[in-house]
Formats: C-alpha cells, sequence, structure tokens
C-alpha cells in the first residue's frame, strides 16, 4: 500500500493554488504594474521562509466520478515568514481572482491571519489589494442578504492596534472592506499612481455627484493633504480666551477645529453657539466678504484651514462635488441660523 496517489493529488492542487486566477489574469496584473501576491511575499521575505497556511483552501467542482474537475483558491494568501530575520504573521489579498472581491474570499483566512499575529504576538503585514465589505451583488445573490453589519474578525483587527504593530500596505485599487482593513494599521502605504483608497468607486461616484472620474481621478478629488491641511494654513490658536484674530481679522477662510472649544458671538458679547473638535466656522466666507460674527477661543484651539481662494480653484475644477460641499455647508449654516434666531428671540423678551 502506497499513498504516492493522494501525495501527487495533493501537489496537484497546490499547483492549482498557486496558479491563482490563471494566466490571463496574471497577465493582466502584470500589464498594470502589479505584482501577484505570491510575487510580492516572495521579494518582501527572506528567501525560504514563508510557510503558507491554507494553500488549499478554495471553491473545486468535482466530476461524476468524484475527481477534481477545476479548482478556484480563496483570493487571499496567509502565512508566516521572516522579514530580515524577524518572524512575522503576513496576509495578502489575490487581485487576480475577481478582484480580490469578497465572494471569492474564504472569510476563515483572513480571520485567521489577524488571530494567528495576536496570539502569537508576531508583527503583523497587511498586503491589501481588494474590496468587498458586506459584500458583492453576486454574493447577494447567492446568499439572499448580507452579513452587515456583523464584520466577522474585526474584533482581532482592532485588538491587534493594542498587541502587536501592524503595518498595511495598499497596493491597488482598494475599496470597501479593503479600505478599512488598510486605514486599520500603525503604518499604512498607499503606493502613488498604482493605488487608490475609496470607500466606493467610480460607479457610486457617478450616480451620487454626476461626475465621471477614473480611479486616479477620485484619489485627487479630496486629498485632504490638499483641501484641509494646506501647507502654511496650519494655526495653532494659541492661549486662552483670546479673540481668534490675534494681530489681524480672520482671513476670509472656512476653518476646522481639530481641537478645543470656540464661541461664536455677536459683537454686542451675545454668544450664539459653542464649537469642539470635528465642528467647522466661517462658512460665510463662502458666501460673501464680510463675517456675521466673531469667533473666540475658550480654550487653547488648533484648526485647519480652507482659504477660500484654494476652494475656488477646486470649485472651477470639480463643478459636482464643490456643488455638494456648498449644499452641505448651506444646510448647517442654515441650522446654525435659526437656532441664533430662536436664541435672539429669547433675549429680546427680557
Amino acid at each position: 500500500m502506497t499513498w504516492e496517489p493522494e501525495l501527487d493529488e495533493l501537489r496537484r492542487r497546490r499547483e492549482l493554488a498557486e496558479a491563482m486566477g490563471g494566466p490571463d489574469k496574471i497577465a493582466r496584473q502584470h500589464d498594470a504594474g502589479r505584482l501577484t501576491v505570491r510575487e510580492r511575499l516572495a521579494a518582501l521575505l527572506d528567501d525560504g521562509s514563508f510557510r503558507e497556511v491554507g494553500a488549499l483552501a478554495g471553491a473545486a467542482v468535482y466530476d461524476g466520478d468524484g475527481k477534481l474537475d477545476s479548482f478556484t483558491p480563496a483570493n487571499f494568501v496567509t502565512g508566516t515568514g521572516r522579514i530580515d530575520g524577524r518572524k512575522v504573521v503576513l496576509g495578502g489579498d489575490d487581485f487576480t481572482v475577481r478582484g480580490g472581491a469578497a465572494d471569492a474570499s474564504i472569510a476563515g483566512k483572513q480571520i485567521f491571519s489577524e488571530q494567528l499575529a495576536n496570539e502569537l504576538r508576531l508583527p503583523l503585514v497587511r498586503l491589501v489589494e481588494g474590496t468587498g465589505g458586506g459584500g458583492s451583488v453576486k454574493m447577494l445573490e447567492q446568499m439572499g442578504r448580507t452579513y452587515v453589519p456583523v464584520n466577522p474578525g474585526w474584533d482581532y483587527v482592532v485588538d491587534n492596534l493594542s498587541v502587536v504593530p501592524v503595518v498595511a500596505a495598499g497596493l491597488g485599487p482598494v475599496a470597501g472592506l479593503g479600505a478599512a482593513r488598510l486605514c486599520a494599521a500603525h503604518l499604512s502605504i498607499l503606493v502613488e499612481g498604482t493605488a487608490q483608497l475609496f470607500v466606493a468607486g467610480p460607479p457610486v461616484v457617478r450616480g451620487g455627484i454626476g461626475e465621471d472620474v477614473d480611479k486616479e481621478q477620485m484619489r485627487r478629488i479630496l486629498p485632504a493633504q490638499d483641501i484641509f491641511l494646506w501647507e502654511g494654513h496650519y494655526r495653532t490658536l494659541i492661549d486662552d480666551f483670546k479673540f481668534l484674530t490675534w494681530t489681524e481679522p480672520l482671513p476670509p477662510s472656512l476653518f476646522f477645529l481639530q481641537s478645543g472649544m470656540v464661541s461664536v458671538k455677536l459683537p454686542s458679547g451675545v454668544r450664539l453657539a459653542s464649537l469642539d473638535q470635528g465642528m467647522e466656522f466661517g462658512e460665510m466666507a463662502l458666501l460673501e466678504d464680510r463675517r456675521s460674527a466673531d469667533v473666540w477661543a475658550d480654550t487653547a484651539v488648533q484648526c485647519l484651514e480652507l482659504p477660500i481662494e484654494e476652494f475656488n480653484k477646486f470649485r472651477v475644477e470639480n463643478p459636482h462635488a464643490a456643488e455638494r460641499i456648498a449644499r452641505n455647508l448651506a444646510g448647517i449654516l442654515s441650522k446654525r441660523l435659526i437656532l441664533a434666531n430662536a436664541k435672539i428671540d429669547l433675549l429680546s423678551a427680557y
């Protein structure tokens, strides 16, 4: 008796798994200027150190005799390896199998990689190039439901941030759950010109604001460093209880509070509103040159500034997006004016 036939079958299945999405999909990946997940692992890890787990997980089709007819591997490769001699846990999306989408995944593999790093206290490296979160249309058709709001394994993703070092690299289009996995790390890297990070892709943008954009244009529509953190416009408004003009009037800009608290007051001293972290003031700058109220710092305050002239440039280049932003700000301003009028009426009654 020999186990050779069974071992041969295991070797054949491993070869099928290592073929990923097949020659055409691999060629397409290379034509896009990107490596496959297995090529990335080989380049990143010390030679011969990778120990894969779950290589044979996937979807199999058998013929009438019970023999394997075809095999599509799960689009996630995981295991342990060494980087400059240090052992780590790695997990990488395989974009050659349905673009890394959730409906081609084996959820347990992603969960296992997070759990393994957590339990062995090993650094975790995520090579992200995938999508999915609530499931694709195909998954919804197959399951008849979405698994949202449950997110299997996310407890380990969160816990790992306080247990082990976590590094994530966005190496291609990253959306949905892939975007969350990229951001939930101590160090997140996005390859310029190759990777894009967004919640949803161009079709959703087209339906939402009527703008036809590709993935690279989406990446540039609202980059934080260009819209909210303009170089030279990060201001620390120091000292408590100081008028926020210090030596000159506030410029025609929209401000976003990073920390601290401010009060919006009329020249008469009437307090109209108190604002804290995450809120904004200066919306009137988008409508007219003069300000209708003064802003005072109740505590030490840090702000991000969006100069009106820079917003005007953005509005010319991205009219639909700028219209949506202006509409949202107008809604905020309207609510504040209603509240301010109510307070003034109340004070006038005395």
